[in-house]
């Protein structure tokens, strides 16, 4: 976990979170899906704080 976190910056946790977010982000710009089935794509059973975080990410 410290070499992890050494290499990365982030934990173990907050990487694999930027990676969905970023594989979401993709998909809700390259496809015609609505954002809840890009959120079980990814991982997200709960569409509504999936949603949130999006934003928050966004900017």
């Amino acid at each position: 976990m410290r070499r992890f976190l050494k290499a990365t910056g982030l934990i173990t946790t907050d990487y694999c979170q930027r990676l969905r977010v970023a594989s979401a982000q993709e998909l809700l710009r390259s496809s015609v899906l609505p954002i809840d089935p890009i959120a079980w794509e990814v991982g997200y059973a709960d569409t509504s704080s999936f949603r949130r975080l999006l934003r928050a990410s966004s900017g």
